[in-house]
Formats: structure tokens, sequence, C-alpha cells
């Protein structure tokens, strides 16, 4: 009888009071960092999402910290994103919000070159954008996104623009993945 009971009262334990997993998200207040700030509102709900520096002392590539408020002055790293732009977490032309989504440009190691982030809370996922260009699968290298407007990003890289790589403008749909590219002279 006193076995039953304590089993049972283990299983209250885990169901009723969280005895289960902690989540596997490391916490940070980020209280002392410079924030750029994103609120999305998902079905009548605030989500906050935050990028802020992450970069070690000596190191070559800048690292941002994608994050998503938990609680007051609680944060959980999401993703860590590389670039080789200083202050990257600030600058719209390396990772911009858009809708419920962060689109960002990554320097193909840590982070793919071209990206989107669904904005999801704690099931959040980092997805490398495959973009058709007349058959091609990502036929240029992306340097910055210029503006994201109407489901179209436009982006300025390079290319190959008859026969020879070229500055460009790579104007590519969000929906239907698939880019036109007109030279940037």
């Amino acid at each position: 009888m006193k076995k039953i009971l304590l089993i049972v009262l283990i299983l209250v334990c885990m169901f009723n009071t969280g005895c289960t997993k902690q989540d596997d998200f490391k916490h940070y207040n980020l209280i002392d960092k410079d924030l750029n700030t994103y609120i999305y509102n998902n079905n009548g709900y605030d989500e906050v999402y935050a990028l802020a520096d992450l970069t070690p002392q000596d190191s070559e590539e800048t690292q941002t910290g994608l994050f998503y408020k938990v609680a007051n002055n609680d944060y959980i790293l999401l993703n860590t994103l590389t670039s080789n732009k200083i202050d990257a977490y600030k600058m719209k032309s390396v990772y911009q919000f858009y809708g419920d989504k962060l689109y960002g440009v990554g320097i193909g190691e840590e982070s793919p070159m071209v990206f989107e982030i669904d904005l999801d809370g704690r099931n959040s996922k980092i997805i490398e954008l495959k973009y058709n260009v007349e058959g091609k699968i990502n036929p240029f290298l992306i340097g910055d996104i210029q503006k994201i407007s109407n489901d179209e990003i436009l982006y300025y890289g390079s290319a190959t623009i008859d026969g020879k790589n070229s500055r460009a403008l790579i104007n590519c749909s969000i929906s239907a993945y698939e880019c036109t590219i007109s030279s940037y002279e």
C-alpha cells in the first residue's frame, strides 16, 4: 500500500509541478546588451525577439544571437548567426525582420549564405533559402539585403551576367523562391 501511494505521489509531482525535463535553451537576462528588438503579433499574443552581439574578443567573425523573450529580463538563445560585418545585429542589410520571419545574409559556415528563420518561439528554425534563377539554384553571391516589401526581397550582390561577373541586383520572391537578376552599374 505504501509503495502504491509513493508511486502516485511521484506521478503527481511529475505531471503537476514540473519535475519533468528542463528546456535545452541557454537563458540570458540581456540587461547590459544593446538590442535590436522586434515584436511579432502571433494570433493576438505579442512575441518579442531580439538580436544582440555575442562576438568574442579577437574574433574575425561577428556573432549575433537571435533571442526569444520568455519572461521579464529572461531571453532564450534560439540561434547564433555569423557575419563578417561589425555590429551586424543592428544592420538591416544583414538581418531584417518581415512578418513572421527573420531574413539574413550569412557567410556560409555556421550561417547559410541566405536564410530565413520562422519566428515560432521555442520552435523557431533556420532554413537555408534556395532560389531558382533560370533552372540554377543560387547562382549568385549575396552581399546585402536592400529591402523587403510586397513578399519580395531585393538583394545586392554579384552574379554572372552576359558571361562576366558583375555587381547585381537580385530580386527574389519570398513565396515562389524565384529570382530575377539585373546589372547594377
